[in-house]
């Protein structure tokens, strides 16, 4: 069993993906959870918004390794349907590395920002995903 849960916090459209990290990750978790996923994602045809919690305080601290070199690689290799990455109650040193991202973050498009609770960053996706909709739906 993975240290990084994943499920459809809507399973019936699938617009917001949930991240669950569990004590004990690893960068290498990390990368072969969202590897799979973003190709799912690729085959939708629809926005997407993910969303990354911790289950405890511990569970938020990133683990040993080059943490900003696996997180810039995989912005970079984000799928153009993901419209954000909200990542919920990070501590002090990730929330640093989100605000960083999200100044140099080149991609059009993609939102990278900490939220203090999950119940806030859905609906924050909720609001992006619906605002992408109706500017790409024929009227």
């Amino acid at each position: 069993m993975s240290s990084i849960q994943t499920s459809w916090h809507d399973p019936e459209t699938k617009h917001i993906l949930h991240m669950e990290f569990q004590e004990g990750w690893t960068w290498s978790d990390y990368t072969t959870v969202h590897e799979p996923k973003f190709e799912d994602i690729r085959a939708m045809n629809h926005p997407v918004v993910i969303i990354q919690t911790a289950v405890t305080p511990r569970a938020s601290r990133p683990p040993a390794g080059n943490g900003f070199a696996v997180i810039r690689a995989m912005v970079e290799r984000t799928p153009p349907q993901v419209l954000g990455v909200y990542v919920v109650n990070a501590n002090m040193f990730v929330a640093e590395i989100i605000k960083i991202f999200g100044r140099l973050n080149t991609r059009r498009g993609l939102e990278i920002r900490g939220l203090p609770t999950y119940e806030a960053a859905v609906k924050m996706a909720q609001q992006r995903v619906d605002e992408k909709l109706k500017t790409t739906s024929p009227t």
